[in-house]
């Protein structure tokens, strides 16, 4: 839970581009080294699933900021958590078969 002295919304946006692929791929990567980054710097991080809610809204979009020709691929909040989090605690693997 992330607490009501700072919050920030982030919106991973892309050009759109009728060739890429991948675009969710990149973005979602992109998220997950600012995920990290937070974590680094003793910070919260919360992906926001109402994604398909905004793709829905351009007008809403275009209020915000997001240019015409982009599309919004990651919505995510950041801010100083409430309590500490400890390291979490890593189980051995269970490795069922060794492929040579």
């Amino acid at each position: 839970m992330l607490s009501a002295i700072m919050r920030l919304f982030i919106l991973v946006c892309i050009e759109k581009d009728q060739f890429a692929d991948n675009n969710l791929a990149e973005s979602v990567l992109a998220t997950q080294n600012m995920f990290l980054k937070a974590y680094e710097l003793g910070l919260g991080t919360c992906y926001m699933g109402f994604v398909s809610l905004l793709k829905s809204k351009p007008d809403v979009l275009k209020k915000i900021g997001v240019p015409d020709n982009y599309e919004m691929m990651v919505p995510l909040i950041l801010g100083h958590p409430k309590t500490k989090q400890e390291a979490g605690k890593r189980k051995k693997p269970n490795i069922l078969k060794w492929i040579k």
